[in-house]
């Protein structure tokens, strides 16, 4: 496959060989996200929602995620439903270190109220159980007319054994479309930030067009947009544009391995 290196972050790309749904997205969004702040019982949390029903109708009452506990920085992966009375329920599970994929059957641990910016209701597994108290602090949605407000930073689900990873979205200027924007490495030992690699800048740098602006905007689960790498010291960013998408392979300036 050719491959069109943007030099001054180590990147390559190469056109990706499928896609999750038969259009891209380069043309339809499908990402309609709030991100919370809050706690779990006095556990500190970060929290990312991703729902769908503007993309597959209003029956459509799916709900995916990522949250992490501050002190421990590892995504937990979440699959959950919207009832009738419009509560949520959420299912945990953690992700493999190797193949990123569910090491267990998920453990259905929220359950919660849905006020106006915030989730309130219970943790609970097993004999235990927490209240949970979150605030939004991020919304995006580009479904309809694109629309960002606050802080929308996404957990990634992958991971590795020293560091996280968060695709901060935003609106860029130059592009004209929300995009992600930067990747953080966060250290999972100690949440230092291991580096920051700033994306849609270097997409503009590159003599393609269809590669411009399409960081991040690719998997129809925004949580997958990055994965596991070629090499020791990358991971993989998957881009819109095109019929198919590309990816885009960042070397990443320290060992996250």
């Amino acid at each position: 496959m050719k491959k069109s290196p943007i030099y001054s972050l180590g990147f390559s790309l190469s056109v990706l060989g499928f896609l999750l749904l038969p259009f891209n997205s380069a043309t339809a969004g499908w990402y309609q996200i709030k991100n919370y702040e809050g706690t779990v019982g006095r556990a500190p949390v970060h929290l990312s929602l991703q729902t769908f029903d503007k993309l597959n109708g209003e029956t459509d009452t799916r709900i995916v995620g990522s949250y992490y506990y501050d002190s421990h920085r590892v995504p937990l992966k979440l699959n959950g439903n919207r009832l009738p009375n419009g509560d949520i329920t959420l299912c945990e599970s953690d992700l493999g270190l190797e193949d990123q994929q569910p090491m267990a059957e998920p453990l259905c641990t929220f359950t919660l109220d849905v006020p106006s910016k915030s989730l309130t209701g219970t943790w609970k597994s097993g004999t235990k159980s927490f209240d949970v108290q979150l605030r939004e602090v991020g919304e995006l949605d580009n479904n309809e007319e694109e629309r960002i407000e606050g802080t929308v930073e996404i957990p990634m689900w992958h991971f590795t054994r020293k560091a996280m990873f968060i695709g901060v979205y935003r609106k860029v200027d130059t592009c004209e479309k929300i995009v992600m924007s930067q990747l953080k490495t966060v250290s999972i030992l100690d949440g230092q930030i291991l580096d920051n690699t700033l994306l849609a800048q270097a997409e503009k740098d590159t003599n393609d067009d269809s590669l411009a602006c399409e960081a991040g905007l690719l998997m129809t689960e925004i949580y997958s947009n990055l994965e596991s790498g070629d090499g020791l010291n990358s991971v993989t960013i998957h881009y819109g544009g095109g019929k198919m998408g590309y990816d885009a392979i960042a070397t990443l300036e320290r060992n996250a391995y």
